[in-house]
C-alpha cells in the first residue's frame, strides 16, 4: 500500500544525490545498479551527485567511493553556511532528492543522519540487504549494529524502494512501514553480440557465498558430469574465503571433474563471461532481484533459476528452467538443457534477450524512479512547508 498520494505536477526535480560505499567496477551488483541509474539520470538532464561530487559523465563513477573526508567537508559546509558551494546556487531541499543505497555502512548512515537533520527528502533502496537471510549471516554483529544504530535512522527515510514483492515484505517485516514502492532493476544491453555456437560451459556468476548455494550446484554437476564430457562448470565471482575453501574441498574430496573457480571481473568485462555459457545458474536462498539472471538472458544465454527467486516468468517466456534448490532438481535441469539441440537452446536465449530488452530498459526504470522521487518530495514538502 502506498501512502504517498497527490499530484506531483508542481514538483520540479533538479538535483539527485546518491550514496553507496563504492561504485568501483569490480564492486557488487548494487554498485552496478547505481552506476546505471546515475547514467540514465545524467542523460535525462538532472544534476547528479555521488556524495558531494557532481557527476557529469558516468565513466567517472568507475573508481569512485565515499570517503570520510567527504563527510567532514559536508559537515564543514553546513556549519559555515556554504552548502551551496557543494551542491550549487540552486540547491533547494524542495527540488533535491537524496537516494541511499544498501545498508550496513557506518559512513552512509552518517551521511543519512546529516540529510535527515536538514529535513531533506530521502529515498532508500535496500538492494536485498534487509532480507531475513541477510540477518542470519554474521547474525549477532548485524543485529547489534541494526538495532543500536541503523533501525531508527532508516525509519526516518521518506520512502523505500523494493525490487520485488518479496523484498517489499522483508522491509515491512523489519520496519513496519507502508510507504514502499516496487521498481525492478534495469538491465544494461551488451555493447556487442555474444550469440555464439558450440557453448561449452555451465556458468555460475556472482559471489561465492553460502547464501548462493554454490555447493549445491557442484553437487548437482557431480551427478551428471560423466554424461557430458564436453561440458564444464565455471564458477566466477568474488568469494567468502571460508566458503570458497569449503567448495574447493567439496570438489577435491569427491573428485568432481571439470570445475573451475575464477575471480570476479570488471563491470565492462562481465558480459564477455557469458559468451561460452550454455546456461547460467542461480539457486540462492533468496534474492531481492537476481541481476545475473537478466544479464545472462540479455546475452542470449538461457538460465536455470531457483523457483523461490523473483524470476518465475522465465518458464512462461520459455528462456530457462525453474528448479527447487536441491542437487537432484538442479541436476535434472542441467541434463535437460545439455541435451537440447543447439538451435533450440539458441531460440531460448533469443526469447530471453527480447524479453529483457523490451521490459527491463534502464531508461524506463529511471523514469519510474523520477516519479517516486517526486512523490517523496511532495510528501516531505507538505510536512515541511505547509
Amino acid at each position: 500500500m502506498n501512502i504517498l498520494t497527490g499530484s506531483t505536477d508542481s514538483i520540479k526535480l533538479k538535483k539527485i544525490i546518491h550514496l553507496y560505499p563504492t561504485l568501483i567496477q569490480d564492486a557488487d551488483g548494487a554498485a552496478t545498479v547505481v552506476r546505471s541509474l546515475i547514467r540514465e539520470q545524467i542523460i535525462a538532464g538532472y544534476d547528479v551527485y555521488y556524495g558531494i561530487h557532481k557527476v557529469d559523465d558516468a565513466a567517472e563513477l568507475d573508481t569512485l567511493h565515499l570517503r570520510y573526508l567527504d563527510f567532514f567537508l559536508l559537515i564543514q559546509s553546513i556549519f559555515c553556511n556554504k552548502l551551496v558551494s557543494i551542491y550549487g546556487k540552486d540547491f533547494d531541499k524542495r527540488n533535491s532528492i537524496v537516494h541511499i543505497h544498501g545498508l550496513w555502512s557506518v559512513l552512509v548512515l552518517l551521511f543519512a543522519i546529516i540529510f535527515i537533520s536538514l529535513r531533506s527528502s530521502v529515498v532508500h533502496s535496500p538492494h536485498g540487504m534487509m532480507s531475513a537471510y541477510s540477518f542470519k549471516y554474521k547474525k549477532y554483529k548485524k543485529l547489534a549494529f541494526h538495532y543500536l544504530f541503523q533501525s531508527w535512522i532508516v525509519k526516518k527515510f521518506t520512502l523505500r524502494v523494493a525490487t520485488s514483492e518479496d523484498e517489499k515484505q522483508d522491509i515491512f517485516s523489519n520496519f513496519g512501514v507502508l510507504n514502499i514502492e516496487i521498481i525492478r532493476n534495469g538491465i544494461d544491453l551488451p555493447e556487442s553480440s555474444f550469440f555464439r555456437k558450440n557453448k561449452s560451459k555451465i556458468l555460475y556468476f556472482g559471489r561465492v557465498h553460502p547464501k548462493k548455494n554454490v555447493h549445491r550446484i557442484i553437487e548437482a554437476w557431480h551427478l551428471i558430469e560423466s554424461d557430458f564430457p564436453n561440458l564444464s562448470l565455471s564458477i566466477v565471482g568474488s568469494s567468502d574465503p571460508s566458503y570458497l575453501k569449503f567448495c574447493k574441498d567439496l570438489v577435491r574430496d569427491n573428485n568432481v571433474l571439470r570445475v573451475s573457480f575464477s575471480p570476479s571481473v570488471s563491470y565492462t568485462d562481465r558480459y564477455s563471461v557469458f559468451s561460452n555459457a550454455l546456461a547460467t545458474i542461480l539457486v540462492s536462498e533468496n534474492e531481492n532481484f537476481g541481476l545475473v539472471v537478466g544479464e545472462s538472458l540479455v546475452c542470449g544465454v538461457p538460465v536455470i533459476v531457483g523457483s523461490n527467486l523473483p524470476w518465475s516468468r522465465v518458464a512462461e517466456i520459455g528462456c530457462g528452467f525453474l528448479v527447487a534448490s536441491n542437487p537432484v532438481s538442479i541436476a535434472e535441469a542441467l541434463r535437460q538443457i545439455s541435451l537440447l539441440p543447439s538451435n533450440v537452446a539458441s531460440e531460448m536465449g533469443m526469447r530471453g534477450h527480447e524479453w529483457i530488452k523490451t521490459e527491463f530498459a534502464w531508461a524506463d526504470v529511471a523514469s519510474e524512479y523520477v516519479q517516486v522521487y517526486k512523490r517523496a518530495l511532495l510528501n516531505l514538502n507538505k510536512i515541511n512547508y505547509e
